[in-house]
């Protein structure tokens, strides 16, 4: 399993655990990204079909998330491997089989991250930009713990890039 993925099956303990608010007016699309080979995971990876269909419905985030990518990749040839085949993802809570998502796919900083029905949409969809982030594609915005809070109990939320450890994540094995 990829890092990336495992970084994506490590935050969805956390992220689920910050649920408090409903996705207002979210999308109603009965479209759900295929499982790929590690779906075991509740790690869901968009097909290429999925994902040339992501891009033709909105080139613009599409574009965004390249140069996020490019931006934080370390090697030439990591960095032409993840614009050739970027990774895009919804995030399943085993227990509930709820998607990870952004509340109403706000594009606001501070908007929860909640768990939703798994639709098709651009709030529910993710992507790492291999400097351990966790970025939702429709706003652009990092998963962070607010105020990257140590406490129990900090909510999930997403933000603009700020640098802090509080939108990195890890994968540790127990």
């Amino acid at each position: 399993m990829s890092r990336i993925a495992k970084t994506f099956v490590a935050v969805t303990a956390v992220a689920m655990a910050a649920v408090t608010t409903p996705a207002v007016g979210a999308s109603t699309a009965s479209s759900r990204p295929t499982p790929q080979a590690d779906s075991g995971t509740m790690v869901k990876r968009l097909t290429p079909a999925e994902l040339a269909n992501l891009k033709s419905r909105a080139p613009e985030k599409f574009e965004r998330m390249l140069k996020t990518i490019a931006r934080s990749t370390r090697s030439a040839a990591s960095d032409q491997a993840a614009l050739k085949d970027p990774s895009v993802y919804q995030l399943v809570n085993k227990s509930s089989d709820k998607c990870l998502a952004i509340g109403s796919s706000s594009i606001e900083e501070g908007a929860h991250a909640i768990q939703w029905d798994c639709l098709d949409s651009f709030g529910q969809l993710w992507y790492s930009d291999n400097d351990r982030h966790i970025i939702n594609f429709n706003s652009g915005k990092y998963l962070a713990i607010g105020s990257s809070s140590t406490a129990n109990g900090a909510h999930a939320i997403q933000w603009d890039n700020t640098g802090s450890d509080g939108q990195r994540w890890a994968l540790k094995t127990w």
